[in-house]
């Protein structure tokens, strides 16, 4: 999962074959169609496994959903808050 914002880390992650799906979240409607413009730009083979979600938190994740998750360009409040009211990614 990673901060949808421009999308750069999906397509980085799924162009380098880091990743062999990304789930792109982010609680900004209008951020989530600029990463939606990037991917169809630039990694338009990826686009079908770049899936974005609009949301805030981690209340769009399933349990077991995601194996790593990235939180970046976020004050530290706003992290602490996400992990601490976020679903809970339980294993097992």
């Amino acid at each position: 999962m990673s901060g949808a914002d421009h999308g750069f880390l999906a397509i980085g992650l799924m162009q380098s074959g880091r990743a062999s799906r990304v789930l792109a979240c982010d609680a900004s409607l209008l951020g989530l169609r600029g990463a939606q413009a990037n991917v169809r730009n630039y990694a338009p083979a990826h686009a079908a496994q770049i899936e974005m979600r609009l949301g805030d938190g981690l209340h769009q994740l399933a349990p077991n959903e995601a194996d790593v998750l990235t939180m970046s360009g976020l004050a530290h409040k706003k992290l602490r808050a996400i992990i601490e009211h976020g679903r809970p990614a339980s294993r097992g």
